[in-house]
């Protein structure tokens, strides 16, 4: 877009040296003298513009790692290299070829005898060349479109991300990861004991609400995922039956409660639910309505046949939660007792009773009182794991709207400077429409229609192409159609009106020329 922008303004440089060029022909310069002169020049002006804009992005990139926000994917690895540079150079000299190349030979191919005329200005600089004026307009305007367009599906699919419930309580939750040594706990009794008595003493920390332990994390927020295959009591293995994904996860009495992930149906894991006792499991609502339809799926049997291979009873459903991200699918998830069930690595979950910062060097406290050489690791706020686990699609909704408004500045820059050229070649014709009894909203009338006529052009086939283009960032939005409508024509309406205000100015302006000072030469 900026190098349609550069060719455009080339191009009026050249209609408006159409008298200079003649002189120098008239003078015996040859047409490849003309055309080298033209090409240094736009070489000069491309190669600083493109050295200007190379360090401009190497600030820009160290505002951008300033503003963007901690959780931003890969912020670091964000730098100005070689390869950059490279390009940077290649795009500045392709620039200068194209963009020069065009009216260096349209210059240098000058009719002598109309160009040193002192009356001959045409109106517009040549069909020729207005022609390709428009053409380069109407393409600044389709590509701005496509990149609103863009930008407005990354918000809009934003936006939906923002508004999933995660399916518990992110408020006032602390997590941390904890792994109990083999060397100090060597058996799965003391494993057990040690998280025992570990949750109850930080339940017992000042301003701790609640705590729970888990082998992983939603939202993922940390620990091992683990994914699993089940079949109900009875049902063929496969081949002879399909089995249902789920992951596995190991968890505390009291979890749900910490956590705020409602218990729809039966009851927690509890005390009667020790290494001796019945097998349970309890499983989201996905997976019960997957495997048991409409029917109560408490007091069934479960197995997870390709590893454990035990049928559990299931003894409650929860309610689902995002279990990778924000934006996560839902998917069948089964909770376990840690009593039947001993993972030596765990995260620990506290819900405090105000700030859970200001709680965390209590729950240190409580945690060195039962082991003083324990590591606790990645303490942190689920607060900010919810935020990270959108992260990713920040960062691209920030960047497509950064661009897509860069776009659409470039896009009215480059109208306003071609009707704003337009209006000073046709000063004349427009003194003479004044003369003759042409009103203010006439002149407003012929100028507007002129730049929103190719508004409305570009705005057509940059919908065209948005249409096809934004079917490849499909896999990039959720809940949101790649040809949303709403997006379609909202991009549309603030394209169009942006272009109205960079049309009204030069219009204005053409209402004010005196036909005296434009017919004077006449």
């Amino acid at each position: 877009i900026a190098c349609v922008n550069v060719a455009n303004l080339l191009l009026v440089r050249a209609a408006a040296r159409e008298r200079e060029m003649a002189i120098r022909l008239a003078l015996g310069a040859g047409r490849g003298r003309l055309i080298r002169q033209l090409l240094t020049e736009s070489l000069l002006l491309t190669l600083i513009g493109g050295g200007t804009g190379f360090l401009l992005a190497i600030w820009g990139v160290d505002l951008l790692k300033s503003v963007a926000p901690g959780d931003t994917p890969r912020l670091a690895q964000v730098h100005v290299d070689a390869g950059v540079l490279l390009f940077t150079l290649a795009a500045s000299l392709a620039t200068a070829v194209i963009c020069g190349l065009i009216p260096a030979l349209q210059s240098s191919r000058a009719d002598l005898q109309q160009a040193l005329k002192e009356s001959s200005r045409s109106a517009t600089g040549g069909t020729r060349s207005r022609l390709a004026r428009n053409v380069l307009v109407v393409s600044e305007i389709a590509l701005s479109l496509v990149l609103l367009i863009g930008a407005g599906l990354a918000i809009r699919s934003f936006v939906r991300v923002q508004q999933v419930d995660p399916g518990f309580r992110v408020d006032r939750l602390v997590t941390m990861e904890i792994n109990s040594p083999s060397l100090r706990y060597p058996d799965q009794a003391r494993v057990i004991s040690f998280y025992k008595n570990l949750i109850a003493s930080v339940a017992a920390a000042p301003g701790v609400e609640a705590a729970a332990a888990s082998s992983a994390l939603p939202l993922g927020g940390g620990g091992f995922y683990l994914g699993r295959v089940f079949l109900s009591e009875g049902q063929p293995e496969p081949p002879a039956s399909s089995d249902y994904p789920a992951s596995w996860n190991v968890i505390s009495p009291g979890y749900f409660t910490t956590t705020g992930i409602r218990l729809i149906s039966g009851r927690d894991f509890d005390e009667r639910d020790g290494t001796d006792s019945n097998k349970v499991i309890i499983i989201n609502q996905t997976l019960a309505r997957q495997i048991f339809g409409n029917e109560n799926p408490l007091g069934k049997r479960i197995r997870s046949w390709r590893d454990e291979n035990q049928l559990r009873e299931i003894v409650g459903v929860v309610e689902d939660v995002r279990y990778y991200g924000r934006d996560d699918e839902l998917r069948g998830l089964v909770y376990v007792p840690h009593a039947q069930n001993a993972w030596r690595s765990m995260a620990l979950t506290v819900r405090t009773q105000n700030d859970p910062v200001s709680a965390a060097s209590a729950i240190r406290s409580q945690i060195a009182a039962v082991d003083k050489d324990l590591a606790v690791a990645n303490l942190e706020t689920m607060t900010t794991i919810l935020n990270r686990s959108v992260a990713s699609r920040r960062a691209s909704m920030l960047l497509l709207v950064a661009f897509g408004s860069i776009a659409a500045l470039l896009a009215v820059i480059g109208i306003y400077g071609v009707l704003s050229y337009t209006v000073a070649q046709r000063a004349q014709e427009i003194g003479v429409r004044i003369a003759l009894g042409a009103r203010s909203s006439d002149v407003l009338r012929l100028v507007i229609g002129q730049g929103m006529k190719l508004t409305l052009t570009g705005i057509g086939i940059g919908l065209g192409a948005a249409f096809g283009l934004t079917r490849l960032m499909a896999s990039l939005l959720f809940s949101t159609s790649a040809t949303d409508p709403l997006t379609f024509a909202a991009s549309a309406i603030l394209l169009t009106l942006v272009a109205l205000l960079a049309c009204y100015i030069p219009a204005r302006r053409a209402t004010k020329v005196d036909p005296m000072v434009a017919l004077r030469y006449e």
